[in-house]
């Protein structure tokens, strides 16, 4: 039995197994057919987990503006009665976010891709 050695880019050794030439089939003088398994262990991807976020490009339109700025006024006595910097920083922050799942919301899915055509 004759082994023919496959010069290939990024091949490595393990990927040929039961490899044998097929005695009488001649492609040309020199050349034999070859036969054998080709392993591959190419791993499947995984799916990225979806990351809900707040639909914050929701607040260009004028009536969901009006409607946030309403809440998050009506919410700011929470802030002021915070003691310190970082309390305050704490409280104008749930209060903004809490402003923007209620009048916004969260996103449902992943973007969803559109394929453009060029004319």
């Amino acid at each position: 039995m004759q082994l023919v050695t496959c010069c290939c880019e990024d091949v490595t050794d393990d990927i040929y197994k039961n490899v044998k030439v097929i005695a009488g089939e001649e492609y040309e003088s020199q050349h034999r057919l070859l036969v054998g398994d080709v392993i591959s262990s190419a791993s499947r991807k995984k799916k990225k987990m979806h990351i809900p976020r707040l639909t914050v490009w929701k607040l260009r339109e004028p009536n969901v503006k009006q409607e946030f700025a309403r809440m998050v006024t009506d919410k700011k006595d929470e802030v002021f009665e915070a003691d310190n910097v970082e309390s305050k920083w704490k409280a104008t922050k749930e209060v903004w976010q809490k402003a923007t799942e209620q009048v916004c919301g969260w996103t449902k899915g992943p973007p969803r891709l559109h394929s453009t055509t060029m004319s």
